[in-house]
């Protein structure tokens, strides 16, 4: 709750009431605060874990973004156990005017660092860029133009996949990393993806679902709950095309296995958001569990026959197979750990 009241308290003004929906806790007027007088400020949200070259990459991004009209703030949420980025923040501070705000989340975790970067949030929007991600100078103006002309909750942009190792069909892997709906152009869509590189408006959007759970903290998919969460309230998306962010990928992640095993996760996403208990749907569950085993059916022999040839058609279908295998095996026992104490593990 601290994070919900915190945020609408910031973006009404340091001294002012929580604003709840269209009315302000603690007032017995039906008088609604009058948004149009509020700053059209952006806080630009990097979350980072004992990435120091990468987050050097996405903090001066996000310093160099051009977008008139809206003054941008950036936050730093740190998550690595011993406050490792506050000297290189407090660095990085002085190369800037754009404010620059830093927390520390010792306790690991992909919900907890982000939460705890919503603690201090002043903008009307709020922009994801993780600390693997480099911005294209125009990515905030395009966002934000595109969440005006559709009027819409959230917007998603383009990322394009690239990595400095020197790895066999490097290229080709990479699409797995990379972000552009095949082509399609920009506008609203019904779909949504992952938090890097998004814009959410916070005018569009109820602020008690403002929240990431807690519970996906080592395997993910915090994000996908909140867009659903999101949808489910009657919120809309869009998608832009010209929004452009690069995503480093290391070595280690550009191979099959860890293809694999992040793309079952993924399928994990749909059935697990039916068993959340403001989405929970039995026959949901039973409809995603049904397009498992048959993306099983279809893509794991495919992806089987294919297997000498390694182009783009086998790629696509181990994606998809084991898309559909994490749709079907859920349950806790087969949850990826990605993120939280299993990445802190990794990187010390």
């Amino acid at each position: 709750m601290v994070v919900r009241l915190n945020i609408m308290t910031n973006l009404a003004g340091n001294h002012s009431p929580a604003i709840k929906g269209d009315a302000i806790e603690g007032e017995t007027n039906d008088k609604a605060p009058n948004l149009s007088l509020v700053k059209p400020l952006i806080s630009l949200v990097i979350p980072t874990m004992l990435r120091p070259e990468g987050l050097h990459k996405a903090m001066h991004s996000a310093a160099a973004q051009i977008i008139k009209g809206h003054d941008i703030e950036i936050i730093i949420a740190d998550n690595s156990p011993d406050s490792s980025a506050r000297a290189q923040v407090e660095a990085f501070k002085k190369t800037t005017d754009i404010p620059v705000k830093y927390i520390s989340e010792p306790k690991a975790g992909v919900a907890n660092v982000r939460n705890a970067a919503l603690t201090l949030v002043s903008g009307q929007y709020i922009a994801f860029l993780d600390d693997d991600q480099e911005a294209t100078s125009d990515w905030l103006a395009h966002m934000v133009s595109q969440c005006r002309s559709d009027s819409t909750s959230a917007v998603f942009a383009k990322i394009e996949g690239r990595t400095s190792a020197d790895v066999k069909n490097a290229r080709l892997k990479l699409r797995f990393f990379s972000r552009d709906r095949d082509g399609a152009p920009s506008g609203v869509t019904d779909k949504f993806d992952g938090c890097g590189a998004s814009l959410l408006n916070l005018s569009k959007i109820d602020a008690q679902l403002l929240h990431f759970d807690p519970r996906r903290n080592q395997t993910g998919g915090e994000d996908d709950a909140l867009f659903s969460a999101i949808q489910n309230a009657g919120g809309t998306f869009s998608w832009s095309k010209e929004a452009l962010v690069y995503e480093d990928v290391p070595e280690r992640r550009i191979t099959k296995r860890y293809i694999c095993q992040r793309s079952f996760a993924f399928g994990q996403g749909p059935s697990r958001i039916c068993l959340e208990k403001n989405n929970f749907s039995p026959i949901g569950l039973m409809r995603w569990m049904t397009i498992g085993v048959a993306q099983m059916i279809v893509f794991l022999p495919l992806a089987a026959i294919t297997l000498p040839f390694e182009n783009a058609f086998h790629m696509k279908c181990l994606r998809k197979g084991c898309e559909g295998a994490g749709k079907v095996f859920w349950q806790k026992p087969f949850r990826q750990k990605l993120y939280g104490d299993a990445a802190l593990a990794r990187l010390t």
